[in-house]
Formats: C-alpha cells, sequence, structure tokens
C-alpha cells in the first residue's frame, strides 16, 4: 500500500511539475512576444495640437540627440544621459520638427521611417534607433541591450518623469 502511495505521489508531483513548467513557459514566450514588439495601444498624435514657432530650428545633431532620447523609455543599457518622455505629445513634436527641418538632414529618411512607427504607437525600432545614433555618435558606453519589460519601462517613467 506504502509503494502505490509512494507512485501515485510522485506521478502527481511530475504532472504537477510538467503542468506549471509548460504554463509558466508560455507565460514567459507572451510576456517576450509582448516585450518584442512593444506596441502601445491607442497611441494617436493625430489630435495633437502642437506649436514648434517657438523652437529654433534643429541642427542635425540636436534632432537625433532628442530622438536618441526619446528611445532611453524603451531600451536597457548600461548608462543613460538624459531622457524625453515619449508621450503622443512629444512624437507629435518631433513629426513637426522633421517637418519643419527635415529637408536639410541628412539622414531624414531613417527619421521618417522611425517616426512613421512611433505616430502609431510602435516603438519595437527603439534598440535599432538607439543604437543606430549611438553608433554615428561613435558611442563607446551603454550601447542598447534590449527593449524594457512593461514593468521596467514603467519604473523608468516613474523615476524620470513623475
Amino acid at each position: 500500500m506504502k509503494k502505490i502511495l509512494t507512485i501515485v505521489l510522485s506521478a502527481v508531483l511530475v504532472a504537477g511539475v510538467g503542468f506549471l513548467s509548460v504554463y509558466f513557459y508560455e507565460s514567459d514566450f507572451a510576456q517576450a512576444k509582448k516585450v518584442e514588439t512593444s506596441i502601445v495601444d491607442n497611441f494617436d498624435i493625430s489630435n495633437v495640437d502642437v506649436n514648434i514657432d517657438f523652437i529654433e530650428p534643429l541642427s542635425e545633431d540636436s534632432f537625433q540627440s532628442r530622438l536618441h532620447q526619446m528611445t532611453h523609455q524603451k531600451v536597457s543599457a548600461d548608462e543613460k544621459w538624459g531622457s524625453i518622455e515619449i508621450t503622443p505629445k512629444s512624437v507629435a513634436i518631433m513629426v513637426a520638427l522633421l517637418e519643419r527641418d527635415g529637408g536639410t538632414y541628412k539622414e531624414e529618411d531613417f527619421y521618417w521611417e522611425v517616426l512613421n512607427d512611433w505616430k502609431v504607437g510602435n516603438f519595437s525600432n527603439a534598440v535599432h534607433v538607439h543604437n543606430t545614433i549611438w553608433n554615428w555618435h561613435n558611442g563607446t558606453v551603454s550601447e542598447a541591450k534590449r527593449l524594457f519589460t512593461p514593468d521596467e519601462e514603467e519604473k523608468f517613467v516613474l523615476n524620470n518623469f513623475r
């Protein structure tokens, strides 16, 4: 009887561990997929009113710096210098600045690719954007490694903008 009880309990234990492993694997996979895409639902700049008349024309380096600092909200890197919160208004301002000043920018096409995604809340390119600009400026410290998890981004926003 003791042997049967041991076998049954062992089988239940193995089944439980197997079930939990699958459950947590699928949960981690779903979380990884969510983080990988970094898409913000209901992110819409179409109704945002911006006035950039008071902003002097930006040099391309200044435009790159702003875009780069915005990526800090979305990416994991060892060190970050400066940050600009990503909001519908801040993205709309960048679009307006690019419309106004972009004709003089060597990398204008790259900025449009970035901002066209960002306008609709797709920030999955943030690591690429961060590291591209970082490379243009001969970065040697703090290359972005990955997108933040939603919890990491929330903590970053709370620590830097609230």
